[in-house]
């Protein structure tokens, strides 16, 4: 997950919120990022943006229904926007922002889930009153269906659904799913035979979130299918094959084993980290790719307008990337011996110092190779109208 992702999901978490109100709260965690510098690392502290959005929602009811109780009464006459706008009046916007910084840094040293509520959420309600409907937090209930036994393999295929799919203590898999009370008596529509679970959207059913709950050494095959308008989180997977279809999406893989991969993907953020991979496909349109940190045996990809970047990543046979009108930065792994190979057409060139090969260029081509005879890896990018920089 990159920084532009966790904001937008809170976001749209927080979209009970009156649109000024909203827009000072993502403020206040941009400039929490700004401050710190290192997106991963703030992430991992703040945990889910779901869980967070719940947790700032549900203690603003509780603190909101304590102000009206403790400092201000009105009569109807009064009016629930005047009540509103009055509480706004109280908060010193400067003061506040202040206190914002310092409480976030101190507070998310820890993990989330042992400090986001007790010490800093505290103080950011008390010192923010939110004009926030008081029953939006309690319009959702969380369904758990029945176990799913010897599960082995998944196929998706969702629309404005967020999924997250992650090992837990049980013993088997497990279903769980959030809805609006009104549908409580309605169910994720989903369908389980010989060891195959298929998820499915429904329209008419507004579910908040979807978790699946794998057991520690989950025995899958594939995982695979078509997503639209997706939050999608994997963490921690052992999974023979991976291969979807993906618009409009957010998705975010850490610490996978995967001996395959597939991914299509059109106006997508990828957050490829701390992965095994062995043959990696790609082909992406307009989309922001993370790789950090994985291991890949054999990758390609095609990219046409998008945003790469590859840092601290092994690679065991080949990586060929093929890009059109994007941005690319691929760090090389100093402990391994790699062959390069460029072939860069109207586009923008950057290499390492210490990278040294034999270049040429034409009118509008620059080529660029590197032998190194003990090593059988070779990494090659062929650009056009694209801006490449190996680190």
């Amino acid at each position: 997950m990159i920084r532009d992702q966790y904001l937008n999901d809170l976001k749209e978490n927080l979209s009970s919120l009156n649109p000024q109100e909203l827009n000072d709260i993502v403020d206040y965690f941009t400039e929490y990022f700004e401050e710190q510098d290192d997106d991963a690392k703030v992430i991992a502290e703040l945990g889910d943006p779901w869980e967070a959005a719940q947790e700032i929602l549900k203690n603003m009811e509780k603190e909101e229904t304590s102000q009206a109780d403790t400092k201000t009464s009105y009569s109807s006459d009064f009016g629930q926007e005047t009540f509103k706008e009055e509480f706004r009046k109280e908060f010193d916007k400067e003061t506040f922002k202040e206190a914002f910084k310092k409480d976030f840094h101190q507070n998310f040293q820890n993990h989330f889930k042992e400090t986001f509520q007790k010490n800093f959420l505290k103080n950011f309600i008390k010192n923010f009153n939110f004009s926030v409907n008081v029953q939006e937090s309690d319009q959702f209930v969380k369904v758990t269906s029945l176990p799913l036994e010897d599960l082995s393999r998944i196929h998706l295929d969702l629309e404005n659904d967020n999924l997250s799919i992650k090992l837990s203590p049980l013993n088997h898999a497990r279903l769980t799913y959030t809805i609006d009370i009104a549908d409580k008596n309605q169910s994720l529509p989903y369908l389980f035979k010989d060891g195959k679970l298929s998820l499915y959207s429904n329209e008419k059913l507004y579910i908040r979130k979807i978790d699946l709950e794998l057991p520690q050494d989950p025995f899958l095959l594939e995982i695979c299918g078509n997503l639209e308008d997706v939050n999608l989180n994997i963490e921690k997977l052992t999974v023979d094959d991976l291969s979807l279809s993906s618009e409009d999406c957010n998705l975010s893989f850490t610490a996978l084993q995967i001996k395959n991969v597939m991914l299509q993907m059109d106006n997508c953020n990828l957050s490829l980290d701390s992965s095994k991979l062995g043959q990696v496909t790609m082909n992406a349109e307009d989309c922001n790719l993370s790789i950090l940190s994985c291991q890949l045996d054999k990758m390609e990809l095609e990219a046409e307008d998008c945003k790469l970047t590859s840092h601290r990543n092994q690679i065991i046979s080949s990586l060929h990337v093929q890009a059109e009108d994007s941005n690319l930065t691929h760090e090389m792994d100093r402990q391994e011996v790699s062959n390069y190979q460029i072939s860069a057409e109207d586009s923008t060139v950057n290499l390492a110092t210490d990278l040294v090969g034999q270049s040429q260029k034409t009118s509008n081509t620059f080529y660029f190779n590197t032998v190194q005879e003990r090593s059988n890896t070779v990494i090659r990018f062929t650009c056009q109208d694209s801006t490449l920089t190996i680190l």
